[in-house]
């Protein structure tokens, strides 16, 4: 047998725009009842709602020219223009418990004489209108409308009227006594501050005599003293560069000027500033020349004795001496020098030392008086600053107008502001239609069983042999249910299996392909009532059928022919009994060519036993004997038994109850069947709800139309009797 080559087709494919009005047409009954529903709800509530009614004022929130409570008037006038905090808290203020227990307290005779407050004391009162004040500012305005909802019509405009008045006078009293205690503090905020600019002027006085100077001379002498420290500190650091650089020079001198008895002075004599001198140059000279002389003399051949070389030599020996002199007192001036520099670096020292005392207690002093003076000035622009406010709201203070001035009184309303029974209703009339649309289409969406032709083919692509509508006796006893092929041979339903059977017929290539077995994707399907309509249209037809009940588990064809099960397919297979022994005809008039081969003892193992080689010998004697087999298995999805005989039989035709089997059930039935390469050649949609109510476009039409042409099988006139009473089977 060749692997089944169906296709699952995705849900979403072939929807059109008949679908959702088929789901609206189906559903209408839901969508009817919602409707009704929430209009009927939403109808007895505003009928039984409390009538309330609505006056409402408007007043003006006037923007105060300055703003009190801080002696800091630039910066709070800022903050409210900014940010409209002045005005969100006359919003608040405006509806606050404390307003209102002014406006009762004030008008409390009066609120007496209205029936709806007498015989309750201020606070019962306050808690009562509290509740019902709506405060709503109007946008990019300072108006605000101020409204009171009560069910009293007579008297609601006045207790709105009575509550702008108070609150507007409260909010002028406030005004004017929070304006004069913010003069007052801001004249005793200037006088203290001006107290503590007087208290710190005072410790500079005294902080300036301790130290013998005054304002005008004080920082002029920290200056100088500054500039003479200063001048020492850098002589001090140019004495200690000039004795660093020549401290290794005169360590040397020293030592060789002590050392001079043993010949020490003649390393010192090649120093730079022996050798540099004009004197030592001048001399050395002097000799160099000499010697050339005597050398001139010497080469003449001239006696040693001749006067003018012993002249020159003498002159040369003065000279020596003279040098060594010279040097010698070079590197005593040397030490001489350096000595000076250091009593010269020793005195500015002492007094570097003597300065920095002195500028360290004048420093002490400068900071303390640069830390008073900004104390003074800090406490004087303080001081000013209250000042100035103060004369900023003295002048305003003539030029205020009321914070809060009444636009627009409240007037009696003339009709109950809640429940507005019109805009509810509305309302309910829109939200039912749409919530039930909604709804409707809510359960369509989480149903996903099927309910149609069109959506058995969105599903997949293998051929439908038929579509059975649904039976009238659903409530009847099994046998009648099963066999009504038999008892209404002119009913719609059993032209229906007519028709399954030519597709059968038609469907089979070969002419041994003769053996059909019938399964369902899950339990309670009505495959067993198309199995035995099937083979009897088949039998009506002349055709020799056999009808074998392979359901080991539930067998119920011998229930509905009232026949025998005490032997059957289980006899056979185990090999207790022959096909011939154990097939017997149906037993019902006008289907002579029905035989029947029922299930027999329920086996504990009937997978196993339908699996046996001896299943397929039992076909194939069937074959020999029967023009066509019909097998009834059990469900897919429950157990292995019909997949197990899917591989032996010719076709495999799967049952659909529609309404009530889900699309992923049919889905895995076709998937466990093409793993196992088995080939399903149809479908059946079996029990199919046709009604003239309910809209089915096309196909189902012809139901409609073959019933009323057909007529019931009595030979009365009209629709046939399943027509009347679209149930479905059992």
């Amino acid at each position: 047998m060749s692997p089944s080559t169906a296709r699952i087709r995705s849900p979403r494919e072939g929807t059109h725009l008949l679908d959702y009005l088929r789901v609206l047409l189906k559903r209408l009954w839901l969508i009817v009842g919602f409707f009704i529903l929430v209009v009927g709800i939403v109808a007895f509530a505003s009928k039984r709602a409390t009538r309330l009614y609505r006056a409402q004022a408007v007043i003006n929130i006037n923007q105060p020219k300055i703003v009190m409570g801080s002696p800091d008037l630039a910066s709070m006038v800022q903050a409210y223009e900014q940010t409209g905090l002045y005005y969100q808290t006359q919003y608040a203020l405006l509806s606050q418990r404390s307003t209102v227990k002014e406006m009762v307290d004030l008008e409390f005779a009066k609120f007496s004489e209205w029936e709806e407050f007498q015989n309750l004391d201020p606070d019962a009162i306050v808690d009562r209108i509290v509740g019902a004040i709506e405060v709503s500012p109007r946008k990019q305005t300072t108006l605000v409308d101020v409204a009171i909802v009560c069910p009293d019509q007579r008297i609601v405009h006045e207790i709105c009227n009575l509550l702008v008045k108070t609150f507007a006078d409260l909010q002028a009293r406030r005004r004017k006594t929070t304006l004069e205690d913010t003069l007052d503090s801001l004249e005793k905020k200037s006088l203290e501050y001006q107290q503590k600019v007087d208290q710190t002027e005072k410790e500079i006085s005294i902080l300036l005599e301790r130290h013998g100077t005054d304002r005008e001379t004080f920082l002029d002498e920290f200056g100088r003293k500054r500039t003479r420290l200063d001048e020492i500190e850098k002589r001090l650091d140019d004495s200690r560069v000039t004795l660093a650089q020549r401290r290794a020079l005169y360590e040397e001198i020293a030592a060789g000027l002590d050392a001079s008895q043993e010949g020490g002075l003649d390393a010192l004599f090649k120093l730079d500033i022996v050798r540099e001198d004009p004197r030592i140059v001048e001399l050395e000279n002097s000799i160099s020349t000499k010697n050339r002389s005597l050398r001139e003399l010497e080469a003449e051949s001239l006696l040693e004795k001749n006067p003018r070389i012993v002249g020159l030599r003498k002159e040369i020996e003065e000279l020596d001496v003279l040098l060594r002199h010279e040097r010698a007192q070079i590197l005593r001036r040397s030490r001489y020098d350096f000595e000076a520099l250091e009593r010269e670096a020793a005195l500015y020292e002492d007094m570097a030392a003597k300065l920095r005392e002195e500028f360290r207690a004048l420093s002490t002093a400068k900071r303390q008086y640069d830390s008073l003076l900004d104390v003074a000035k800090r406490y004087s622009s303080e001081a000013e600053r209250y000042s100035v406010a103060w004369d900023k709201l003295q002048t305003g203070k003539s030029g205020e107008i009321r914070p809060v001035t009444i636009v627009e009184e409240a007037v009696a309303a003339a009709r109950p502001f809640k429940p507005d029974v019109r805009t509810n209703m509305l309302l309910a009339v829109v939200f039912g239609l749409l919530g039930g649309v909604a709804l409707a289409f809510f359960l369509e969406y989480m149903d996903d069983t099927v309910k149609s032709k069109e959506e058995l083919e969105r599903i997949t692509d293998i051929p439908l042999f038929g579509v059975i509508p649904n039976i009238a006796t659903r409530h009847a006893d099994t046998m009648k249910r099963d066999l009504y092929a038999h008892h209404e041979p002119k009913s719609t339903v059993s032209e229906a299996f007519r028709g399954i059977r030519t597709a059968l017929s038609y469907s089979s290539q070969r002419q041994e392909n003769r053996v059909y077995l019938l399964t369902s994707a899950g339990p309670r399907e009505g495959k067993t009532t198309t199995a035995i309509n099937i083979a009897t249209v088949m039998a009506y037809s002349g055709t020799k059928t056999v009808l074998v009940d392979a359901d080991l588990r539930r067998p119920r064809i011998h229930q509905s022919f009232g026949v025998d099960n005490s032997r059957g397919l289980t006899n056979v297979i185990v090999g207790d009994m022959k096909v011939e022994e154990v097939v017997r005809p149906c037993g019902l008039a006008g289907l002579e060519g029905l035989d029947l081969l029922t299930s027999g003892p329920i086996p504990p193992n009937p997978s196993e036993l339908l699996g046996r080689e001896r299943m397929v010998e039992i076909l194939r004697e069937l074959q020999r004997l029967y023009d066509r087999v019909l097998i009834d298995s059990p469900p897919l999805g429950a157990v292995t038994d019909a997949a197990v005989l899917g591989r032996i039989v010719d076709s495999v035709i799967l049952v659909v109850h529609a309404g009530r089997t889900r699309r992923k059930l049919i889905e895995r039935g076709l998937e466990q069947l093409a793993q196992i390469n088995v080939d399903v050649s149809g479908i059946v949609l079996n029990n199919l709800r046709i009604g003239r109510r309910r809209y089915y476009p096309g196909y189902y039409h012809y139901y409609y139309y073959y019933s009323t042409y057909y007529g019931p099988s009595d030979g009365k006139k009209g629709r046939s009797k399943d027509a009347k009473s679209p149930q479905g089977p059992g």
